[in-house]
């Protein structure tokens, strides 16, 4: 295949996963298993796609792919389950390869996430009929009800995935409306409308989901951004910010949703798999218990007490401690924490305006390490989907940006 024709494939595989993913699981995963392949590709025979993954990056990924196997392979007297290995593990590998393949195909990523962002509105008015009828065109399912209404799942099987997923494509659309473009399509009427209503339609999405972690994860990326406005623009956003929030909780829903949280009886599951995490990882702190083994963990550790769910640790972090000990935990870290440092130094122009990609990515991975503290999002596959492809993006974004900064 002539390199032209791959670009062109690839350019076409960027597009298809973009638009199938928000609808279909099953459609992401095959493409998204498609662009890790061709991606590995073009990282193997191009060099500047290779040159577009940080350093640390790549050792924080590298890490907790090896040490996660090792802890498979040692998860004895416990199952070794070598298929949830990989299934967890592989959309890791997928950021490098998707990174890779749009840097090979000199992908305009801008145009990318547009559609991105517009696909996402599209599903969030599907959202909204949900929430209004507790029906979705082409599915087959009620959701839970919130007062009078029903949460919003989407196209997905529970409201905190779609909520992880809507967090992301919503501090995307935010970031596009404040630090907006450059050029003179970006400034006329018919963009800017596009931006706005694709905000407030993933807006409502967001709201009405009531998935309290992505809720609060949405507050600490839009910290990202108060940070990168100047300083009076700052104080107005922090103000906005503060109105909407007090408007947000007016919804009897909603206050009590947020009441509930801090009413430690009512948060009773959450606090026994914490301990009982911290006590199964206290026991194996080097290799843990292998993926997919936490419900073996808790037959042994679990703290007695009332539990509405076994299935995870309802903690990023932990879990991440209980499947590969305290170094998967770091490799973790280290990876999440590189990806923030590279995204932050690059986060401007240089004109000094701000790179709405770069600061919507990283406002998004930012999101969801707060809303980590509080949920287990790192194995929801449709999540990690939608937040690793946009930090793949941002990264060739700005591997673009440096070749013409420099002028390669």
């Amino acid at each position: 295949m002539s390199a032209d024709r791959f670009r062109s494939t690839a350019a076409f595989l960027v597009y298809a996963f973009v638009v199938a993913t928000p609808f279909s699981l099953a459609a992401g995963s095959i493409l998204g298993v498609t662009v890790l392949v061709t991606g590995a590709v073009a990282l193997a025979l191009h060099a500047p796609a290779r040159a577009a993954i940080p350093r640390w990056v790549f050792v924080g990924v590298l890490g907790m792919v090896l040490w996660s196997a090792l802890a498979t392979a040692t998860a004895d007297p416990y199952p070794a389950k070598w298929l949830t290995w990989a299934k967890e593990l592989w959309i890791k590998l997928f950021l490098l390869s998707a990174t890779g393949l749009m840097v090979f195909a000199r992908t305009r990523v801008d145009r990318v996430l547009v559609v991105y962002v517009a696909v996402g509105a599209l599903v969030a008015v599907f959202g909204i009929l949900q929430y209004l009828t507790g029906s979705i065109p082409f599915r087959d399912h009620v959701p839970p009800m919130r007062g009078d209404r029903w949460e919003i799942e989407a196209f997905y099987n529970h409201h905190l995935t779609y909520g992880g997923h809507v967090v992301v494509l919503w501090l995307l659309a935010l970031a596009r409306v404040v630090f907006g473009g450059t050029g003179a399509r970006t400034r006329g009427l018919v963009h800017r409308g596009f931006g706005v209503s694709t905000l407030v339609l993933l807006s409502l999405g967001l709201y009405w989901s009531y998935a309290r972690s992505p809720q609060i994860g949405a507050l600490a990326g839009f910290a990202v951004l108060l940070l990168v406005l100047p300083w009076k623009r700052r104080l107005v956003a922090a103000v906005v910010l503060a109105v909407t929030v007090v408007a947000a909780l007016v919804s009897p829903t909603m206050r009590e949703r947020y009441v509930d949280a801090l009413d430690l009886s009512t948060e009773q599951t959450r606090l026994l798999l914490w301990q009982s995490s911290i006590d199964g990882i206290a026991d194996r702190p080097w290799t843990g218990f292998g993926p997919g083994n936490f419900r073996a963990m808790m037959l042994g550790h679990e703290v007695p007490g009332d539990y509405d769910s076994r299935a995870h640790a309802h903690n990023d972090y932990l879990m991440q401690a209980v499947n590969g000990g305290i170094p998967m935990l770091g490799f973790g870290l280290l990876f999440a924490g590189a990806l923030i440092v590279f995204l932050w130094r690059w986060r401007r122009r240089p004109d000094g305006s701000a790179d709405w990609i770069v600061v919507g990515a990283l406002a998004a991975h930012v999101a969801l390490l707060a809303a980590g503290l509080f949920q287990v999002f790192q194995t929801d596959d449709e999540v990690e989907f939608t937040l690793y492809f946009t930090l793949a993006c941002a990264l060739a974004h700005v591997a673009q940006r440096r070749r013409v900064e420099t002028g390669g």
